[in-house]
């Protein structure tokens, strides 16, 4: 039994690595690819879409990531630690195959 859970523990921990390890791929990936948004899971192989938004913001730099839910939790206060006084913002949400959002000028702190 004690073998038993030693294994679940060590397979809980290879899908967390194996789970890092895709989205450092995927970030590499899109950010090469899709260098609007670098790292975004939402927009990624939608160039045209971040090009879209981009020139709806007017923005000419390229964005950073500072939070996803499923990287960082769902947690508002995980949202907030990663995400105040950071201005302007997009932020991005994908439910199926719809995707939607805001801008923000001003930081959310």
């Amino acid at each position: 039994m004690k073998i038993l859970r030693q294994l679940e523990r060590e397979k809980a921990e290879l899908k967390q690595i194996i789970g890092n390890m895709n989205e450092t791929l995927n970030n590499l990936l899109s950010f090469g690819k899709d260098g609007v948004f670098p790292g975004s899971n939402i927009l990624f192989g939608e160039h045209d879409y971040g090009t879209l938004i981009k020139s709806w913001i007017g923005r000419t730099t390229t964005a950073k990531l500072c939070w996803r839910a499923t990287r960082d939790g769902w947690a508002s206060s995980t949202f907030h630690s990663n995400c105040d006084n950071k201005k302007p913002t997009v932020t991005l949400i994908k439910v199926g195959s719809y995707i939607f959002g805001g801008y923000a000028t001003e930081s959310w702190g």
